[in-house]
């Protein structure tokens, strides 16, 4: 009853704001059936069903529409997973409710059809995991989300379109607690969309070789510190970590830098053979307190968020497994010209080490 009625709550206040809009931005309803699972080694099998309430906001800035981005999403998704089998067996899973926040992206653009791409991230609540129905797919009732449309759009009408997509979503909890080997589906959607407003905003003039913000530099040196934990086996205990970063941008405008700096992660207990499950951490095993690797990619900032997704390779390392490369994303949320919160993902191949919540800090004077 709870969730019911946080739902209603959510959907009522964004159709509200939604509304309040005059700035020519657009409501889609879209439905969608599941089509494969991977990797298959996870064993399911059976039919998911989805659907999704999503507010699309134009931008009003010009440097965000010579970028492509369409729009700012708010993404309201449900999914009943009760038909979904594992090894055969149904009903582990319940259902699923997630916000998540996107970019609308236009790949392609004709005089009768349209091609976008929607990538979309959030949090989610999941009726059912490992430790209530023994599914191992799901680790915690509270998972992360990541979703990744490709679509199709025809306008039937000046101001309505038909919308057919591929869909790409992954479940995970970051490993807080573990197992967690997480959920991967690809879709089929159809929808339809409406735009609320004809009168568009007029873009502000700025140019993509000028800052907007005048307090950012071209060359940023930044520290970062963050905190977090990767669950122990099957237990609520978590193994805690530190994250300490020292970077470098090279910013080539207001939306684009390039990105490198140094990664140490400090760990609070490192493996021991004689307690295998409360210090097993897979591919991040660690024999030592300290492991330093050294991470390159872009940086893109939209407005007040920025994102850096990296690809790093350890200089030291003393892992249980073989392990010389690793991935990092982070989100960051500027404060001021100095001060940023950040969410940093750590990953080794294709699985989740840990997620660290902590701050960036501008160096530069």
């Amino acid at each position: 009853m709870f969730k019911k009625l946080l739902i209603s709550l959510i959907l009522v206040t964004l159709i509200n704001h939604v509304f309040a809009q005059n700035i020519g931005n657009s409501i889609e309803f879209n439905a969608e059936i599941s089509l494969k699972y991977f990797p298959s080694t996870n064993h399911l099998s059976g039919k998911v069903y989805g659907a999704e309430v999503i507010y699309h906001k134009v931008p009003s800035s010009l440097l965000q529409r010579k970028l492509n981005i369409i729009s700012q999403d708010w993404v309201l998704r449900f999914n009943t997973l009760r038909s979904l089998k594992i090894n055969e067996n149904i009903n582990q899973f319940g259902d699923s409710y997630a916000l998540l926040y996107g970019l609308n992206f236009s790949v392609l653009k004709t005089k009768y059809i349209n091609l976008n791409f929607s990538p979309a991230f959030g949090l989610g609540y999941t009726n059912k995991t490992i430790y209530t129905n023994e599914n191992r797919i799901m680790g915690s009732h509270v998972n992360m989300y990541s979703r990744a449309a490709l679509k199709t759009e025809i306008s039937i009408t000046s101001t309505t379109k038909l919308l057919t997509g591929i869909n790409f979503l992954h479940i995970s909890n970051a490993a807080t607690r573990v197992p967690n080997m997480g959920f991967n589906q690809s879709s089929i959607s159809f929808g339809i969309s409406k735009e609320l407003k004809n009168n568009q905003a007029k873009p502000s003039k700025e140019s993509l070789t000028t800052f907007p913000d005048s307090t950012l530099n071209k060359h940023e040196l930044e520290l970062g510190l963050n905190i977090g934990r990767r669950g122990a086996y099957k237990s609520s205990k978590g193994l805690y970590r530190n994250g300490l970063y020292l970077g470098y941008n090279y910013r080539f405008n207001y939306f684009l830098a390039l990105s490198l700096g140094f990664d140490a992660v400090y760990y609070h207990k490192v493996y021991h053979p004689d307690n295998n499950l409360g210090t097993y951490q897979s591919y991040a095993s660690s024999l030592d307190r300290w492991r330093l690797g050294t991470a390159i990619g872009p940086s893109i900032r939209i407005g007040k968020f920025e994102v850096e997704p990296k690809y790093g390779y350890y200089l030291y390392f003393n892992s249980l497994k073989p392990m010389h490369t690793y991935w990092t994303v982070n989100s960051d949320y500027h404060l001021n010209k100095k001060l940023a919160l950040q969410a940093k993902m750590y990953v080794h191949k294709a699985e989740a080490d840990f997620l660290g919540l902590g701050f960036v800090y501008k160096l530069t004077p």
